[in-house]
């Protein structure tokens, strides 16, 4: 098992310090790869989000899901690593591999991961099973073990998992079809960030916002807990999660953006519970921030009347779920309209009435 080494002044792991950047513009990058962006977001949001979509829909969404994560980690696996030395690694490296997988999953909050069987004799037998613990998102962590096994692999795979203890899983990808084909869709096209004025206190030896660095690693359970809220948190790339909130609106059709703003709106609401929400405005543009959701411009309060602002805008759907639920709390107000515009710059306009 591979040690993780941690900060000694904030006791962060040193891979995060190390390969992870927060920037003054309320964006978040990977270290050796700058225009790989990352958001820290509460983990455990993500199948509530989608379960509230089920809900509301009345649709199970989870092959959906698993589907469009699996191209999506394929397609940035296949763009990062060449032909020849995945063909390497498949073949004569996966053990090497997946140590190394393991290593980036606990720093990243993503749970515990080993390898647990595979074979690999190319031919129609071979599968490969993982065991993972404390997932992120069981669908999304179904999708991702799809797509590297393809990418590595080069032939097509289909998964299956069943629970085998208290938060443990064994998921095994074997050679064979997907159960779904997704329709194409337009790649999104990069847009430069605007800058920004950000000041984030930081640990002196790592770089880490100290807000940040009060979160506690587990890295046996490969879990990241922010004690302020008790939610999870973890590191991941928002395209990732972005495309496959595009995919479901592809499928299901245009309701589905409403029912993501509706369940991101009602799990705002959940853990933040009741209160007056106006006095704390000033720390959005922080808390917005912190998780490189963007540079909150503007966010102007009235009693009948939000206006909001966010540049270098991620997730526009959560953000726009959550810029409600946080008016609703502030307001007083149970039934608000919602108006919004993602702009081709990265600029998210969001206008709410009570």
């Amino acid at each position: 098992m591979n040690r993780v080494k941690a900060c000694r002044q904030c006791g962060v792991p040193r891979g995060i310090g190390k390969d992870v950047i927060w920037h003054d513009n309320g964006v978040i990058t990977h270290a050796k790869n700058p225009g790989h962006r990352l958001v820290f977001y509460e983990s455990d949001c993500l199948d509530e989000i989608f379960e509230g979509i089920e809900e509301l829909i009345e649709i199970p969404i989870e092959h959906i899901i698993i589907e469009s994560k699996r191209r999506a980690t394929r397609t940035y696996i296949e763009n990062q690593i060449p032909p020849f030395r995945r063909k390497i690694l498949n073949r004569y490296g996966p053990k090497t591999l997946s140590r190394r997988i393991r290593l980036m999953a606990v720093n990243y909050g993503y749970g515990d991961i080993a390898l647990e069987g595979i074979r690999n004799t190319g031919d129609e037998d071979d599968f490969q099973s993982v065991c993972v613990t404390h997932p992120y998102s069981l669908p999304l962590f179904c999708g991702d073990s799809l797509g590297t096994k393809e990418a590595m692999d080069g032939r097509d795979f289909y998964v299956s998992w069943e629970q085998t203890g208290d938060h443990t899983y064994l998921v095994t990808s074997r050679v064979g079809r997907h159960p779904i084909a997704l329709g194409e869709r337009l790649g999104r096209k990069p847009c430069g960030y605007r800058p920004g004025d950000i000041a984030l206190e930081r640990c002196a030896s790592c770089g880490v916002p100290l807000r940040v660095a009060r979160c506690r690693w587990n890295v046996e359970n490969g879990t990241i807990m922010d004690p302020g809220t008790g939610r999870r948190m973890a590191f991941f790339n928002p395209d990732s999660i972005q495309v496959v909130l595009d995919d479901l609106e592809l499928e299901l059709g245009e309701m589905i953006a409403e029912a993501i703003i509706e369940a991101q709106r009602r799990f705002v609401r959940r853990i933040l519970g009741k209160g007056d929400i106006l006095p704390r405005r000033d720390s959005y543009r922080e808390m917005v921030a912190l998780r490189g959701l963007g540079y909150l411009k503007s966010m102007d309060f009235e009693r009948r009347h939000c206006a909001a602002v966010l540049e270098n805008a991620c997730l526009p759907l959560f953000m726009v779920g959550t810029v409600k639920a946080l008016y609703e709390m502030g307001s007083e107000s149970e039934s608000v309209d919602h108006r919004w515009e993602m702009l081709p710059d990265g600029v998210l306009v969001v206008e709410l009435h009570a």
